[in-house]
């Protein structure tokens, strides 16, 4: 058995593949480079800008060969393999070996009424074939997790394929995945662009449609952010269950004008009451932020669609849009929602004393294992230039690869004045980092020649986005999860590099001492590389107190911290606790 989620790609893969066009299908082989338009995926075929992504065992050694497929089978076959290289991810090579195996005794065993395309049959049906096929051979079924790897990655393949041959509006599908499909608009740094939305979540259909066509207007406008999105599927999605078994026929919601206000207003006392279904507060009421934010969401909704309702009911051809009016314009009054509380700031903000004690152990970080140290260069790169530039992590983490920008051409230590030779607090540059928090603001500041001495720039400009690499932590993301030029779990450093500048960007991160990282793909949650060096970061104030650290390098870091006004009224943006 597979859980929910699987069963709901599942679902999603069997929706788009009877809209497949047989074309593109066929067309998908012209698109796999000539070395790896291969019959037989092996260690002595496999071109070695490939060889990495796969996993070398003696599977590997041995080949995975797909000659007894037919034709179109191998090549969509082969154009997966290629594809999940090129989206970072690693081939499995005794689940594919594994795989073809099985499609082949199937395919053998029904003689001319076996499909030729892997979308000829349904996942699930596939699956039931490989079962007989096994139980005729050898008397019994596969074994479970035999069955759960079978179908994974049958799953994954098919998700691949239905995501390139569907000839269908991209916004029409049930499942946007901005990764496999980048038909879907997005902002130039999404933090969250690695993750994919579902909105198959959202049973009814005039409500999930109407949703798909706001989003889809949303993000081709610039009105809503791919952040935006995931927050109206939630809230519509709690919406409609709040709808089931009322008897709502349509977007108009009641018959009458007066009852629209009186069930919102049941929906808002629908929140109050309903408790939390996971997490830590598993069992408590809703808090009031998370009721105003889906409360507001759902109006929000009903705002944009009320101002666009003749284009969307065209769009949708569901008339039932016309019929909103003005009491669909606004659903409560003001103080109705609950408020946001403010923040409180006790623990959130980094005092003096610890920052001290912070910046003293920095060298804990990038210092060896063997030294007594983290082997952590980035965190101590990332932990360094919060506490110089007192910039949000995220922001620090999405650096671009060349963030450094000229001042003018000659560099004042204060304005009006030119920069001495050697002068460490002479402003030099500025630095571009991104503003995801607040449309038009600024998006660079000053930075001293401390920062410009960090050669901040990424050596292989064909590689990486970002200037930081996200960091390969086992059982923390999946080979799904990786973005292009990221391995998900490779051999040694440079020979699990798809790619030459891969493999030279791995070599050269081997040599700073980042053999570790993944390069970060374009959208990369940032918020990651916090997660995985979190426990290395609050452990140097405690070690910096018994540690032999640089009083110079302390000094400056601290120095350069209030030269740039960290450590006075903008300390709760510069010293928040998610550096911790």
């Amino acid at each position: 058995m597979t859980g929910g989620r699987d069963e709901a790609t599942i679902d999603w893969v069997e929706a788009a593949r009877v809209r497949c066009d047989p074309q593109v299908l066929e067309d998908l082989w012209t698109a796999v480079p000539e070395p790896m338009r291969l019959s037989c995926f092996a260690e002595s075929s496999v071109p070695p800008e490939y060889a990495g992504a796969f996993c070398h065992d003696g599977t590997w050694r041995a080949g995975v060969d797909l000659s007894q497929l037919p034709a179109p089978m191998r090549g969509e076959l082969a154009w997966c393999v290629f594809r999940i290289i090129e989206l970072g991810g690693k081939i499995p090579t005794p689940g594919l070996s594994m795989l073809v195996r099985r499609l082949g005794e199937v395919i053998a065993d029904r003689a001319g009424r076996a499909p030729a395309s892997l979308l000829g049959l349904p996942v699930r049906d596939w699956c039931q074939q490989i079962q007989r096929a096994v139980h005729r051979r050898r008397g019994r079924l596969p074994a479970a997790t035999t069955m759960k790897h079978i179908r994974c990655l049958l799953t994954r393949m098919m998700r691949l394929l239905v995501t390139a041959s569907d000839t269908g509006p991209w916004w029409q599908r049930d499942r946007w995945n901005p990764f496999e499909d980048n038909r879907t608009p997005l902002r130039e740094h999404e933090p969250m662009g690695r993750y994919s939305v579902r909105f198959d979540r959202i049973g009814t259909r005039w409500l999930r449609r109407g949703l798909q066509w706001h989003c889809k207007v949303g993000l081709e406008t610039g009105s809503l952010s791919w952040s935006t999105v995931h927050r109206r599927i939630v809230a519509v999605s709690e919406f409609d269950g709040f709808l089931g078994g009322r008897g709502v026929d349509g977007p108009w919601l009641v018959d009458h004008a007066a009852g629209t206000r009186t069930l919102m207003l049941e929906f808002l006392g629908h929140l109050r009451a309903r408790p939390v279904t996971r997490g830590r507060g598993t069992g408590q009421r809703l808090s009031p932020a998370s009721m105003q934010r889906l409360a507001s969401d759902v109006e929000q909704y009903y705002l944009f669609m009320i101002d666009n309702k003749d284009a969307a009911a065209a769009a949708l051809a569901e008339p039932g849009w016309r019929r909103l009016g003005p009491e669909h314009a606004g659903f409560y009054r003001r103080g109705e929602l609950p408020g946001k509380p403010r923040p409180r700031l006790d623990g959130q903000v980094i005092d003096d004393d610890a920052m001290t004690r912070i910046t003293g152990g920095l060298d804990l970080l990038g210092a060896t294992v063997a030294d007594g140290g983290f082997g952590d260069k980035q965190a101590m790169r990332i932990t360094m230039l919060v506490a110089l530039l007192g910039r949000r992590v995220s922001e620090i983490c999405l650096l671009d690869r060349d963030p450094l920008l000229p001042l003018s051409p000659t560099a004042p230590s204060s304005p009006g004045d030119p920069a001495a030779d050697g002068d460490e607090l002479g402003l030099v540059a500025k630095l571009r980092y991104q503003q995801t928090k607040i449309d038009g603001a600024p998006d660079t500041i000053p930075v001293h020649a401390e920062v410009g001495r960090w050669r901040l720039g990424c050596r292989d400009r064909r590689v990486s986005t970002h200037l930081f690499c996200l960091r390969q932590v086992d059982n923390f993301r999946s080979p799904r999860d990786a973005g292009p030029g990221c391995r998900a779990r490779g051999p040694a450093p440079g020979g699990g590099c798809t790619t030459e500048p891969d493999r030279a960007a791995a070599q050269t991160g081997q040599a700073a001492g980042l053999s570790r990282y993944r390069l970060c793909s374009p959208g990369s949650a940032s918020h990651h590389i916090v997660r995985c060096s979190s426990n290395s970061i609050s452990c140097v104030a405690e070690r910096s107190m018994n540690s032999s650290s640089s009083a110079t390098t302390t000094e400056a870091i601290s120095g350069r911290a209030r030269k740039t006004s960290i450590s006075s009224s903008a300390s709760r943006d510069s010293y928040h606790a998610s550096v911790m």
